[in-house]
């Protein structure tokens, strides 16, 4: 057929239908993401970390500063044949998220040993000395400040993989970044402010860009420049003072830690970080043990508190309840 050749009128029919098709297809597409819109998420994501922050304001103090121990520092003195753990930490171990304490894995451990008889005929407590937003340097000072009055038999400091780096979270600098460029677009970009279909797109790359810059700041906090690495070398020296002040009070020392849930495939991005700490641990001599095994496998957003809050819920407590009590029933068997 030339170039000057008109196109039958069948053939115009069918690419009027085929356009019409599309464009039907296009606009349920574009309905359904207008029924199911909601606030952004880097906006939800920032007043979930803002009401977190808030909160831990609220928290009891110890010593003048806001830790956020969910029971009071004073304890009845030691009974006879009492065993007692002593949990350190931050939110994760806190349990923040997870409204009934009986459900937060320092809890459940405790019950499990106890079921299992683990200290013999002795009755097994613990204290929950999680504060939401610490570092190392806190736990140092939490001992010191009860450990003489909780005379604890066993020290489990649970090490988060955030407790080396000097950030928090996903930095609300770095979300309001991401709120301020979606703003822009929205000023700049027709397609962006009418359509939810492709305000969708924009954000989920937006998302993934984000934990991406997460996950190689929390690499770089261990193996970066020395600026870069600060908190994480602070932190080996705060976890071998621990170890030496537990033994001080005659109560062994362990080194757990907990790996952030995501992407927990045999692909998991942070496995390197993981192995760093267990370097520290082994070069050092320390006790240690790490949950990434107890969580491989799993669908991380099953585990999160919500879609925003990768604090586990009351299921990933559990998973790390079964794996501690595994883990810890050796130490407190050989006590006895």
């Amino acid at each position: 057929m030339d170039a000057g050749t008109p196109v039958p009128r069948h053939g115009l029919r069918r690419l009027g239908v085929v356009v019409a098709t599309l464009l039907f297809l296009v606009g349920v597409v574009e309905v359904g993401f207008r029924l199911r819109a909601s606030e952004p998420w880097y906006e939800r994501l920032e007043e979930e970390q803002g009401a977190a922050a808030s909160e831990e304001e609220g928290q009891p103090k110890v010593d003048g500063r806001p830790f956020g121990i969910p029971a009071a520092l004073a304890q009845p003195p030691k009974a006879e044949g009492t065993y007692r753990i002593l949990f350190l930490g931050d939110s994760f171990t806190f349990g923040s998220g997870v409204a009934d304490a009986t459900r937060i894995f320092p809890s459940l451990v405790t019950a499990e040993l106890d079921a299992r008889g683990a200290a013999g005929a002795a009755r097994i407590e613990h204290f929950n000395g999680g504060i939401p937003g610490s570092l190392t340097h806190r736990w140092v000072e939490l001992l010191e400040a009860a450990g003489d009055a909780y005379r604890p038999d066993l020290v489990v400091a649970v090490f988060f993989l955030r407790d080396g780096t000097r950030f928090i979270g996903g930095s609300r600098a770095h979300i309001r970044r991401i709120g301020a460029q979606m703003a822009e677009l929205a000023r700049t970009s027709w397609l962006f402010r009418h359509s939810h279909a492709y305000r969708w797109l924009r954000e989920r790359r937006a998302q993934r860009e984000f934990s991406g810059e997460y996950l190689e700041l929390m690499r770089r906090a261990y193996f970066g420049d020395a600026q870069e690495t600060f908190e994480w070398k602070r932190a080996q020296e705060n976890l071998l003072a621990l170890a030496r002040a537990s033994e001080a009070r005659g109560a062994r020392f362990a080194l757990v830690l907990f790996p952030v849930l995501f992407e927990l495939d045999e692909h998991y991005p942070l496995a390197d970080v993981c192995a760093e700490v267990e370097r520290f641990a082994a070069e050092h001599g320390l006790v240690y043990h790490s949950l990434l095994p107890a969580f491989l496998g799993q669908d991380a957003a099953s585990l999160w508190v919500s879609a925003l809050d990768q604090h586990p819920n009351e299921r990933g407590h559990a998973i790390a309840a079964r794996a501690l009590a595994d883990f810890l029933e050796p130490l407190v068997r050989a006590a006895r």
